[in-house]
């Protein structure tokens, strides 16, 4: 197991300097009622699945599967699915866990987690409530990708999520550190990525490859936007992004990793990592990426497969 506190380092030029800020109150959870069992097509072998309907303060109500499958060792894993997180996914990392007697938990909203109110922030409610549902009262781990690591840092970040999440292992996220940064015009410049293992590398801020469609989408004003962006547009991003003013950066470990080399790079990296360095992570460079994200078939600088890595942070 790494120490918690990082050496990872992001340098930034000057006008990209991002200070903590403390948050005295987090914000509140929605609520949660059971629609009984449902449909286990798509989740882990031997789940047992339940309809959930999750509705949440200036928010339309959403629906969502959950699948669990019951280990022996009397420790929780969840894992939050990139995008729209509108499939379980995690195969690959939670059939293992299962195997070894983790408590696995999967899950598929029946729409994007995102969609409807028109600010992250306030949408991000929805996943920040269902890691509640699971957790139960107790303490779980989870593992998140890209869109779903969005999704655990603003629960963590904004709704209390320290206090049920005992640690947090990323890949390709969080996405949503920064949206004025990842949406502005003209684009932000790149960063430089130091990990706590693995050598610098430089990365985009800003949207790419459709997702700014989406981010208008989520946001509720056009992102990347053919003019220059306003001041009030870059103020209604800030005020949404897992580092508004008022983010917590509650004590847990983080580990993630991040793709060094992508052949086809996008925000993923550099956005994470504004976060990831806020938080004290672990961050592990990957190279060999699938894609943009795809650190499943990546190596570590010790030349072990990433998800093999993550497994063994995760047992350890």
């Amino acid at each position: 197991m790494r120490y918690l506190v990082a050496v990872l380092s992001v340098f930034l030029s000057p006008s990209l300097t991002i200070c903590a800020h403390s948050q005295s109150n987090p914000l509140p959870l929605g609520t949660w009622i059971s629609n009984g069992s449902a449909s286990c097509l798509g989740f882990q072998k031997d789940a047992v699945c339940e309809s959930l309907t999750i509705s949440c303060p200036n928010a339309a109500a959403i629906n969502v599967t959950v699948g669990t499958v019951t280990g022996t060792l009397g420790k929780s894993v969840m894992y939050a699915n990139g995008s729209e997180w509108a499939t379980a996914g995690g195969s690959g990392y939670m059939t293992p866990l299962a195997k070894v007697g983790y408590t696995t938990v999967t899950a598929a909203f029946q729409t994007a987690w995102q969609e409807g109110p028109g600010n992250l922030l306030t949408a991000a409610c929805r996943p920040a409530t269902l890691f509640n549902y699971v957790a139960n009262g107790g303490q779980i781990a989870v593992i998140a990708a890209s869109g779903g690591a969005g999704a655990l840092a603003y629960a963590l970040s904004w709704y209390g999520a320290g206090s049920f999440v005992s640690a947090a292992f990323i890949t390709s996220g969080p996405v949503y550190s920064d949206e004025g940064l990842g949406c502005e015009t003209p684009k932000a410049d790149w960063v430089t990525v130091t990990p706590s293992d693995g050598e610098p590398w430089s990365s985009a801020l800003n949207f790419e490859d459709g997702t700014q469609i989406l981010l208008g989408t989520f946001t509720g004003q056009s992102c990347e936007p053919k003019k220059d962006t306003t001041s009030t547009e870059y103020q209604t991003w800030e005020a949404q992004s897992i580092l508004a003013p008022g983010a917590a950066f509650p004590f847990l470990y983080v580990y993630a990793q991040l793709c060094s080399d992508a052949p086809l790079p996008n925000n993923s990296t550099g956005q994470a990592s504004l976060w990831l360095t806020q938080m004290g992570a672990w961050v592990v460079g990957i190279s060999g990426c699938s894609g943009s994200e795809g650190t499943t078939v990546g190596l570590t600088p010790e030349l072990e497969n990433a998800q093999t890595a993550l497994i063994a942070e995760v047992e350890g």
